[in-house]
């Protein structure tokens, strides 16, 4: 099970928890910290990001992690690339205003409106008073759309942005 969430203060948290493997957590430690650690000399933010993981007796074998002397470089990395590709995180897109567009433009008028407004509500502190199974309708169909509850839409990133474990930044989707 893979649950994305995204908020425009505190970044991106990604769990995926499986009974056979363990649980995995990956998020923008930056964010969390609240501060920008530098910024690069084209001007971008250097971000820090943090993995964790709980691993079960099938993984620890699968990658040759049994004992504390086995812990090394190689084989860390080697577990936190195959779990990378396993969950699909090398290819993590998080919200954008692009990609809220799009599954907007795949829901109804009378969905739209419902997402928009309780989305707005929330920004604006009025939630007070929706309902249970409102608030759990309204907040499922936003993120299938890509837009975590309560993040003002001009607080998105204008475009998709992928994370890439090679270079450890966020970057602009390509389509290749």
């Amino acid at each position: 099970m893979k649950n994305t969430y995204q908020n425009a203060k505190k970044g991106f948290t990604i769990y995926c928890n499986t009974k056979s493997v363990g649980s995995d957590k990956f998020y923008d430690k930056s964010a969390e910290l609240g501060d920008v650690l530098e910024t690069c000399e084209d001007g971008r933010e250097v971000r820090l990001y943090r993995f964790e993981a709980t691993l079960l007796r099938p993984r620890l074998d699968k990658f040759g992690l049994r004992t504390l002397s086995q812990v090394t470089d190689m084989r860390v990395w080697a577990a936190l690339e195959g779990r990378m590709k396993a969950t699909g995180w090398g290819s993590l897109q998080l919200d954008s205003k692009e990609r809220v567009q799009l599954g907007l433009s795949r829901l109804s008028y009378r969905q739209r409106e419902a997402v928009l407004g309780f989305n707005e509500a929330i920004v604006q502190g009025l939630d007070g008073g929706i309902k249970v199974a409102v608030r759990r309708d309204r907040t499922r169909l936003a993120r299938s759309i890509g837009l975590e509850p309560g993040t003002p839409f001009s607080a998105l990133p204008a475009e998709t942005m992928v994370l890439s474990l090679y270079t450890g930044l966020l970057e602009l989707k390509t389509d290749g």
